[in-house]
């Protein structure tokens, strides 16, 4: 069983690697590649499921959000200096070809939310976080995608 759980752990880092990029593993630590694992596993299965289940539905994948560290109630160990809004348009960059590798529709909602590279100050309070008008901006770029013809 011991052979199997290591064979197991060495497929899913091979998945990970696959979808995310080696450039993007080898920056994480164990704990990290198994909570980016458990994402991956569950944007996937959902994805599988729900095309299975409801074979009409419209489904989309959101890109993350930029952030702001110029914000003056920017937490820093909150969002570890190590992350940037460069490591954000990588990881976007990989939930793209996600998208597209499964058929489903992407959204960038990092583009309709940064100015200057970064979250636009007008819609967040802390640099990460999204404030009213962020999410207003949110829903107004969402809904381009969603109206029905």
């Amino acid at each position: 069983s011991g052979l199997v759980l290591k064979g197991y752990i060495i497929m899913l880092i091979k998945v990970i690697v696959r979808v995310v990029g080696l450039d993007i593993v080898v920056q994480l630590k164990a704990v990290n590649i198994l909570f980016v694992f458990a994402v991956l596993a569950m944007i996937i299965g959902s994805i599988d499921a729900i095309k299975e289940n409801r074979p009409y539905a419209s489904i989309y994948i959101e890109s993350v959000y930029p952030i702001n560290r110029d914000m003056d109630d920017f937490d820093k160990d909150f969002i570890k200096n190590d992350v940037d809004n460069d490591d954000i348009k990588k990881l976007n960059g990989k939930l793209e070809n996600l998208a597209k590798d499964k058929d489903v529709n992407y959204i960038d909602l990092f583009a309709a939310l940064e100015s200057d590279g970064k979250l636009d100050k007008e819609y967040t309070d802390n640099g990460y976080y999204l404030n009213g008008n962020g999410y207003k901006q949110v829903y107004k770029y969402i809904s381009k995608y969603t109206k029905e013809d």
